[in-house]
């Protein structure tokens, strides 16, 4: 018996289906199985997402001098988060006398 055309690509396909899947398993990004891995692994994005908020629901900012206030208090806070450190600790600690100093990343 001839096999007409579309059973031959019937027969393609099945045998496409085990290479395709694992193909398709080693592609799944890892965000989906693993809740550690963030959903986009680009840190400074997600930093300048509050700014691009801040700009989109007020306009903007009323002078060049307070965005660079916000953007100051924003990367010194971003940066305690990211250090393991609580804002809101970070926020209280010059008042206590000691002000949290990031940590410098030496070159290597």
């Amino acid at each position: 018996m001839i096999a007409t055309s579309s059973e031959r690509r019937t027969g393609i396909r099945r045998h496409q289906i085990p290479r395709r899947t694992e193909f398709a398993c080693s592609s799944i990004p890892p965000f989906l199985h693993d809740f550690r891995v963030p959903f986009d692994n680009s840190k400074s994005e997600r930093d300048l997402r509050l700014m691009k908020l801040k700009q989109k629901i007020s306009g903007g900012f009323s002078t060049a001098k307070g965005a660079r206030h916000f953007a100051t208090i924003h990367g010194y806070l971003a940066t305690a988060r990211k250090q393991g450190r609580s804002p809101l600790d970070v926020l209280r600690d010059p008042f206590r006398g000691h002000p949290f100093q990031p940590a410098i990343a030496l070159p290597e």
